[in-house]
């Protein structure tokens, strides 16, 4: 991997075991994370935001315990139990199983765990009207991810891994763990694992300024597409929230998977997001079609459409396709429903009630 990544030297090369994941101590843990963030104070605040039936947001600081203490048996059997709870019995089969592999046999919830796992993956699943979203604990990732930076500074590789990988556990939108983890994999001689987290980091962060390097290393091996993005006027795209760019956007390399495409322009006071599939090694196109409506009626009116109020605008933007805008004059005096076919890039007037 060439130096505009990462500088860096690791002195030694470390066992891994759990995936991803370093088998570190607790002592080792407790260096990493510095006095500020530590295993027991990241289960501390989960079980703060658990006792409030929280787990939506208890389940990442378990995750970032598990992580940055080297997936210590009791941070595994807390995390399985609080996923259990929230009703995520998958996850927590999971991590009932990954305890289990982790802890002593003769670990006193050992019987526990076992008997856990079991039951779960025949229990019924929980319904739940609504999507179960974890909620980042982003202050914490960030302070995390200074810290692995001074690790990486001072050639502390395994306290750096510690605590970028925990760091990426408590937020997994913070782009830069995914990044700084892929190039010590990279110096480690693990290149699969160094290309499945620089693809991690592409699919957070499509731009910035060490993008180029990456995209040109990860496009040599085949395991990018690429994306040309239009749109019927100038207009600022967003990737997953992320700005790319003004449309016309040309061959933008991505790695596959679905993301949300966001077009917006302010002037014209549009926004659409759409969906975006990605295949490695294959080019697509997205073309967002909308047209301008300009409003030239005496007395002035309201617009709604499909109930919604777009408000009061001399001009805006809508989607091509079939529309009924309704009018309704400020004053009250008239009303009137419109039915309009819209293409891409026209202009549409309209100026008689």
């Amino acid at each position: 991997m060439t130096s505009l990544v990462l500088r860096l030297v690791v002195p030694t090369v470390v066992a891994f075991a759990g995936g991803a994941t370093l088998a570190r101590g607790s002592a080792l843990a407790a260096r990493a994370a510095g006095p500020a963030v530590t295993p027991e104070s990241l289960s501390a605040s989960a079980k703060g935001f658990a006792k409030k039936n929280d787990y939506p947001r208890a389940i990442p600081y378990l995750q970032g315990a598990v992580a940055l203490s080297g997936q210590k048996p009791d941070y595994l059997l807390e995390l399985a139990d609080a996923f259990k709870l929230a009703g995520q019995y998958d996850e927590a089969v999971a991590e009932y199983e990954r305890f289990l592999k982790r802890a002593p046999k003769e670990h006193p919830k050992a019987a526990y765990a076992e008997a856990e796992a079991e039951r779960l993956v025949e229990a019924p699943r929980p319904f739940d009207a609504q999507v179960f979203r974890l909620v980042a604990a982003d202050r914490e990732a960030r302070a995390l991810f200074a810290a692995g930076q001074k690790h990486v500074k001072s050639k502390e590789t395994e306290e750096a891994l510690a605590c970028f990988e925990a760091a990426a556990a408590l937020s997994p939108d913070l782009p830069g763990p995914y990044r700084l983890i892929g190039a010590l994999y990279g110096k480690l001689g693990q290149k699969d694992k160094e290309r499945d987290f620089l693809l991690r980091y592409l699919r957070i962060k499509p731009e910035g300024a060490l993008v180029p390097e990456i995209r040109e290393r990860l496009g040599a091996a085949g395991l990018l597409g690429k994306v040309t993005v239009t749109a019927s006027f100038p207009s600022d795209a967003f990737i997953n929230g992320r700005p790319i760019g003004r449309t016309p956007i040309k061959e933008l390399p991505l790695p596959d998977g679905r993301y949300t495409l966001t077009i917006r322009n302010a002037d014209l006071k549009f926004i659409k997001n759409t969906s975006l599939k990605v295949e490695a090694g294959k080019p697509i196109t997205k073309d967002v079609a909308y047209a301008v409506i300009k409003m030239k009626l005496e007395p002035w009116a309201r617009v709604k459409v499909g109930g919604k109020d777009l408000g009061l605008w001399d001009e805006f933007a809508m989607p091509a396709g079939e529309h009924a805008l309704e009018l309704r004059a400020g004053d009250g005096s008239k009303q009137k429903t419109v039915q309009l076919v819209i293409k891409g890039g026209e202009t549409i007037v309209l100026s008689q009630w």
